[in-house]
């Protein structure tokens, strides 16, 4: 991308995309199955039972569509009625889609392989406790996220897309955007564990359907709001109606007796919503209450400061409530063993 941009300009994103899906879903994975002794193949046997399978999971995910991919899709059709709403709505949800991506969409595949052996062992109980404990490591990490996100929404977009023909009411409004997005980070998060759950226990059909009623319903909220509220409504709407999946799921997940509600680690959760509110508060007293320096620098040490803040602020209000979570953090980056 970088080689071909002063040649082709902004084609060059679309060819790097391209490049990078190619090397990063197709080669890299070819040579990690290939240290692994996997010998592979081109075959196509219509009758074998594993493309079977694989038609039988994949055509449910096919048909239906819900708000994790059709979400961007209806703000777009609102915003496009308001001249540049779309950009600013989508520099926003691109800010909010990088940790969402790391925290969500990452933690889901990444337990899915795992998610899968517990069910093809007959270990539900396990299977149940794991996902549990996937749902409220991640709940807690994104409210402390969301914390930071919210808190530190202006320096952000000042560093990260200040410039250019960007001025400054435009900054004002994607710091806006993004700060309501961010209320939904724990929501996106721990539906996709959810989804991955259910995934894991060979039903792909159940979640295709809830997800395509939650979208249909949700489409005259989105109507509704931006009339009310315009591109803020619909950030709104885009946050209620993955409030509604994440609950259809969950709810569902439990109904049918795969994972109980009540295995989640509620008070682990809640320590981890108090030291949010404490770092989210010092962090708009810092950001909003303190004269800072004009200009990309004085946007880079907002930024930097306000990091610090608030991982002293996180670190320091998790310690005295007694959670867990900093150790298991701490465990998972320099390799030390979960706590039980």
């Amino acid at each position: 991308m970088l080689l071909l941009a002063g040649r082709i300009g902004v084609s060059s994103l679309a060819v790097g995309a391209l490049v990078g899906a190619f090397l990063g879903f197709l080669v890299l994975n070819y040579v990690g199955v290939r240290q692994l002794g996997v010998q592979l193949r081109l075959t196509l046997n219509w009758k074998h039972s594993g493309l079977y399978e694989w038609v039988r999971l994949s055509l449910p995910l096919m048909l239906g569509v819900s708000l994790v991919t059709a979400d961007t899709w209806i703000i777009n059709h609102f915003a496009a009625h308001a001249t540049g709403e779309i950009a600013l709505l989508n520099f926003a949800k691109t800010l909010f889609t990088a940790p969402m991506a790391v925290l969500g969409q990452a933690a889901g595949a990444a337990s899915m392989p795992f998610f899968a052996a517990l069910i093809g062992q007959g270990k539900h109980q396990e299977f149940a406790a794991q996902v549990n404990s996937s749902v409220t490591r991640l709940i807690a990490i994104s409210f402390l996220g969301s914390a930071a996100m919210i808190g530190l929404a202006r320096p952000i977009v000042d560093v990260l897309l200040r410039g250019g023909a960007l001025h400054e009411a435009d900054a004002v409004m994607i710091a806006k955007y993004l700060s309501i997005f961010s209320v939904s980070l724990f929501l996106w998060s721990s539906q996709s564990i959810y989804a991955r759950a259910f995934y894991a226990a060979g039903n792909t059909f159940t979640p295709m359907v809830a997800g395509t009623v939650i979208l249909l319903l949700s489409l005259p909220l989105y109507w509704e709001l931006y009339h009310l509220q315009g591109a803020t409504g619909l950030v709104i709407a885009s946050d209620t109606g993955i409030l509604a999946q994440t609950l259809a799921m969950a709810v569902l997940l439990n109904t049918g007796g795969l994972v109980r509600l009540s295995g989640l680690g509620w008070m682990e959760m809640g320590r981890a919503l108090v030291a949010a509110l404490v770092a989210g508060g010092v962090l708009v007293a810092f950001v909003y209450g303190v004269p800072q320096l004009a200009g990309f620098v004085g946007a880079l040490i907002q930024l930097i400061v306000g990091t610090v803040l608030w991982v002293s602020c996180c670190y320091g209000v998790l310690q005295v409530t007694g959670s867990r979570l900093p150790e298991e953090i701490k465990g998972r980056i320099f390799g030390r063993k979960k706590l039980a």
